[in-house]
């Protein structure tokens, strides 16, 4: 998103002090500027429900990984899965990273240009249904609720275990998906909101 040749909202005083070139986010990388006790009002909340949805993907990859692992190791799936687990950092985390960090800045910045508005309404949405879809489904190294069907046959102690871990991923992917979508319709109200 380009944030140089944006119009910002008058009533978006508070928010010309952020330093973004300050860069501290996440700790271990420093890729952008990101602190959430700069923020106050419904900016801050809008922002929080953008990075729960974040975290609650990286745990539920993690999860994922952990219960693709297990799957290959009493033969429940193939080993490549474990393989495409790995790839899901890339191609999920740092996605939905950069959308996130996309709807903090245009609200920080109250960036009264709809282009920016309407690409984070498009990639979210985007996010969204890709969420709710790995929440369903069963391809691959995904694991939504269709797998249970699957792994509750096998009647061991570790497809009980992958059966619980599929319940929290699905879970993960829904409730992200609708944190998500509440941001979508939230964040024009949040960018022409004065703040309190």
């Amino acid at each position: 998103m380009d944030f140089n040749t944006h119009e910002i909202n008058p009533v978006s005083s508070d928010f010309k002090n952020i330093n973004w070139s300050e860069i501290n986010y996440p700790p271990c990388y420093r890729i952008v500027h990101f602190r959430l006790n700069e923020l106050k009002g419904s900016i801050k909340g809008f922002v929080l429900k953008l990075y729960l949805s974040v975290l609650i993907i990286a745990v539920v990859i993690l999860i994922n990984i952990l219960s693709t692992i297990i799957k290959a190791a009493k033969d429940y799936s193939d080993g490549v899965n474990v393989f495409y687990a790995f790839l899901n950092v890339f191609a999920l985390l740092v996605p939905a990273g950069a959308v996130a960090y996309g709807g903090y800045k245009t609200a920080c910045l109250r960036v009264s240009m709809s282009d920016s508005v309407i690409r984070f309404r498009i990639y979210q949405i985007v996010l969204c249904a890709l969420w709710l879809v790995f929440s369903i489904t069963r391809a691959g190294c995904f694991d939504g609720w269709a797998r249970i069907s699957v792994l509750t046959s096998k009647h061991s102690s570790a497809a009980n275990f992958c059966v619980f871990l599929v319940i929290v991923q699905a879970l993960g992917f829904t409730a992200s998906c609708v944190l998500g979508i509440i941001c979508v319709f939230q964040i024009s109200r949040v960018i022409n909101e004065p703040d309190v």
